[in-house]
């Protein structure tokens, strides 16, 4: 009997100590789920936070290119080519001339103008110009009067003239393959692919819509990139 008693004992003893292990067991399980729970809520918290960010840096960019709105860049212009005269009065003298504005169009306001906060490059492309204007309309007539002449020169140098835009906005269209059709290609603001066919504009928010639709019309794509 008494062997008995200690074999029963010692088989207590055991599921005292499964029992307890069990509970130990249950207990870091609970504990396992808490700290998942709590990572999941930190991970939609942080997906929500950066959403929140990715949404206040597109109204910043978009701030920034209101701001940038009346602002004409001109790419080429040779260096000290308005000698002693300040670079404003010479470009509203100058500018109606270079690209074709019609003799009765109103005397060009300009705010401001000034060369490229960079030292002066020996030998090398000049600093770009930027050009502000008092009034939007006038930029917008300036560049595609400018546009539409293409071959603009002046001392020898040909000139380029583009929309001052932020650094975000240049580096999606530096990442995006242009679509090209029936010889039209061109940005849509900030950075839609935009090409005509057949009478029709169409536009495109990424390479791969502008590919497929190219594709269903047998034309081709090729890379084209913005450069200033």
């Amino acid at each position: 009997m008494s062997e008995i008693k200690i074999s029963i004992t010692s088989v207590e003893d055991s599921l005292s100590s499964l029992s307890n292990r069990a509970s130990q067991l249950e207990k870091r399980a609970e504990e396992a789920e808490e700290r998942i729970s709590a990572t999941e809520d930190h991970s939609s918290r942080l997906a929500a936070m950066e959403k929140a960010v990715e949404r206040l840096l597109l109204k910043v960019d978009d701030l920034e290119n209101r701001s940038r709105r009346k602002n004409l860049k001109i790419i080429n212009l040779p260096e000290g080519t308005e000698a002693t005269t300040p670079l404003v009065d010479f470009l509203q003298s100058t500018l109606p001339a270079l690209v074709g504005l019609p003799s009765d169009f109103p005397s060009l306001e300009i705010e401001r103008a000034h060369r490229a906060l960079s030292p002066v490059p020996p030998g090398q492309t000049p600093r770009s110009v930027l050009v502000r204007f008092l009034r939007f309309s006038q930029r917008e007539f300036v560049l595609r009067a400018a546009l539409k002449k293409r071959d603009i020169r002046h001392d020898g140098s040909q000139l380029r003239f583009y929309p001052d835009l932020s650094s975000e906005v240049l580096r999606k269209r530096r990442g995006r393959a242009q679509a090209r059709l029936n010889k039209y290609r061109g940005f849509a603001y900030p950075a839609r692919l935009r090409c005509l066919h057949e009478g029709q504009i169409h536009l495109f928010d990424t390479p791969e819509s502008a590919a497929l639709f190219l594709d269903s019309i047998n034309l081709f794509m090729y890379q084209y990139y913005f450069t200033l």
